[in-house]
């Protein structure tokens, strides 16, 4: 599997696992685990960032196991695409992959 790049040095973007309007997500390994992660994109962050501050808000304080749970969220994060290319600050949430 070739690799896309890398997310916060940690994890590795194996695949797109889905894309909307407002964000793709991707399979990320890190220390032979598997995560989602999804990273907003740059003009749905400018026009919704209450709407997605209030998503990590509600989705943090959930806890049931019927729910992915949510893992990290950053505003601050950055990607290093294979081709070379850095994504600085951006907008993601970890999320448990099953």
């Amino acid at each position: 599997m070739d690799i896309i790049g890398k997310f916060e040095n940690d994890y590795i973007l194996e695949k797109v696992l889905g894309e909307g309007t407002s964000s793709r997500v991707f399979l990320a390994k890190k220390d032979k685990q598997l995560f989602a992660i999804k990273v907003y994109k740059a003009n749905y962050i400018e026009s919704f960032s209450g709407m997605i501050a209030s998503e990590v808000g509600i989705h943090q304080g959930l806890d049931n196991k019927f729910i992915i749970r949510l893992l990290n969220a950053t505003a601050s994060g950055k990607i290093e695409l294979a081709c070379g290319k850095e994504l600085d600050n951006v907008v993601a949430t970890v999320y448990e992959f099953a």
